[in-house]
């Protein structure tokens, strides 16, 4: 039976490894804090809830679900939204590594700096992003280069005045990693600018185009 957990952000939600998540009680972390996550001691069925406030450090992800049971991690209230919004150069926004099954639901990512993905995706399966909305992002909003990955599902997220590409699935050389059995629907993309950004971006190893996708240009 999977647990609820409420976290509380003061500045960045932070859950170091093997410190354990108290059923039911926040959790606030101070300014200091220069990495954010949710890590071993959330699993299969386990629904993380982010209240209202902004990430301003690069947050790493390994915890994982089970079939039938993933873990979710989404802003409590949708009208207020937890939000990331990292200024530094170090790392991106949110790396997933290695997750399955996972789902991110209702987070704002607001701005990063040149070349900082969003979310990055290492050799992940069964992940879902939903309801997502992505803003002046300046790396990939959605990024999927860096091992296999399977059964990826976005929909409907906006992205909004982006300096490069919206998403990205497949690795650059065609060969070294697989994006299989990809869906992507109902996603808005509205303004990708300079540096040569496209809304969607698909490797040549990558199945299943995007259906549904509408990529608008202000």
């Amino acid at each position: 039976m999977g647990t609820v957990t409420s976290l509380q952000l003061a500045l960045c939600l932070s859950v170091p490894c093997g410190s354990a998540l108290a059923q039911g009680e926040p959790l606030r972390v101070d300014a200091s804090s220069d990495r954010c996550g949710v890590t071993h001691d959330t699993g299969p069925g386990d629904e993380v809830l982010l209240v209202l406030g902004r990430c301003l450090a690069p947050c790493g992800l390994r915890a994982s679900g089970a079939p039938g049971a993933p873990l979710v991690v989404r802003s409590r209230d949708p009208e207020e939204r937890s939000a990331l919004a990292y200024p530094g150069r170090c790392a991106n926004m949110l790396d997933l590594r290695m997750v399955s099954p996972l789902q991110l639901l209702d987070l704002d990512f607001d701005h990063s700096e040149d070349d900082i993905d969003a979310i990055k995706i290492h050799g992940s399966t069964d992940l879902r992003i939903e309801g997502c909305h992505f803003r002046d992002i300046g790396g990939v909003s959605i990024n999927a280069p860096s091992g296999s990955t399977q059964h990826l599902t976005v929909l409907p997220n906006e992205m909004r005045e982006l300096r490069a590409t919206g998403m990205y699935f497949g690795c650059h050389d065609g060969e070294s990693c697989r994006s299989t059995e990809l869906r992507i629907e109902g996603n808005l993309i509205s303004g990708v600018t300079p540096r040569g950004g496209r809304g969607v971006c698909l490797a040549a190893q990558a199945q299943f185009p995007p259906a549904g996708a509408r990529q608008q240009h202000s």
